[in-house]
C-alpha cells in the first residue's frame, strides 16, 4: 500500500507540473497565451493585440500596432510582444491595458526576433535573431530599461535555424523551440518546409 500511495502521490505531482507548465503561458506565432489570471491574449495578423476572458466576455483591443505582431507573453503583469514592421523587428512591451507602450530590442538586419520566452524564475527572456550569417537564441535580464543582449544557444542547427516559437521550462530548467527551414511571418506554419 505504501508503493501504491507512492505512486498515486507522484502522478498527482507530475500532473500539477504539467497543469503549471500549460498555464504559465507556452505560445508561438498568430497563437494564443493563456494567461493564470483568466484571460486569453492573442495577436492579429492585422496589427491588433486582443485579450478576453475564458468565458467569452470582455473581448477588446489591447494595442493597435503599426506592424505585424508575430509572438505574445505576459511577464510580471506587462505584456511583452514581437512586432514586424516591414523593415524592423522589435520587442515591445507595455501594461495589461496597452498603454506605456515601450520598444526594447529592435534589429533591421536581415530576419528576427520572432519569438520571445521568459524564465520567469530568473527574470530572463529568450528571443530568436541572426547574428552575420548564424542564427542566435539570446538572453537577457529584464530591466527597467532596455535589454542586454546575449549570444545563448548559437548556432541555431543550420538546417532548420528559423525559430517559429519558444517555451521555457521553469520547473526542470529547460527550453523548447522550434525551428524551420525558412520563415514566412505571413503565415503560421513556415511556408510548408522542413522544420
Amino acid at each position: 500500500w505504501q508503493v501504491a500511495g507512492l505512486y498515486a502521490g507522484c502522478f498527482r505531482i507530475f500532473f500539477i507540473l504539467i497543469l503549471i507548465i500549460s498555464i504559465t503561458g507556452c505560445n508561438s506565432d498568430f497563437e494564443i497565451l493563456l494567461h493564470e489570471h483568466g484571460d486569453i491574449y492573442w495577436g492579429e495578423s492585422s496589427g491588433t493585440i486582443n485579450s478576453i476572458k475564458r468565458d467569452g466576455s470582455d473581448k477588446k483591443t489591447i494595442a493597435a500596432l503599426s506592424g505585424t505582431p508575430l509572438d505574445v507573453e505576459i511577464f510580471d503583469n506587462r505584456i511583452y510582444w514581437v512586432e514586424y514592421t516591414g523593415s524592423d523587428y522589435r520587442i515591445r512591451r507595455a501594461e495589461l491595458d496597452g498603454s506605456m507602450q515601450e520598444n526594447i530590442h529592435s534589429n533591421s538586419y536581415n530576419w528576427g526576433p520572432a519569438a520571445i520566452a521568459f524564465d520567469r524564475t530568473g527574470n530572463r527572456i529568450f528571443w530568436d535573431q541572426p547574428y552575420f550569417a548564424e542564427h542566435y537564441l539570446w538572453k537577457s535580464l529584464i530591466s527597467s530599461g532596455g535589454l542586454s543582449p546575449a549570444p545563448w544557444i548559437y548556432p541555431v542547427p543550420a538546417a532548420n535555424r528559423y525559430v517559429y516559437s519558444i517555451c521555457i521550462a521553469s520547473v526542470n530548467r529547460k527550453i523548447y523551440f522550434t525551428a524551420n527551414s525558412s520563415y514566412n511571418n505571413g503565415i503560421n506554419l513556415g511556408s510548408g518546409n522542413h522544420g
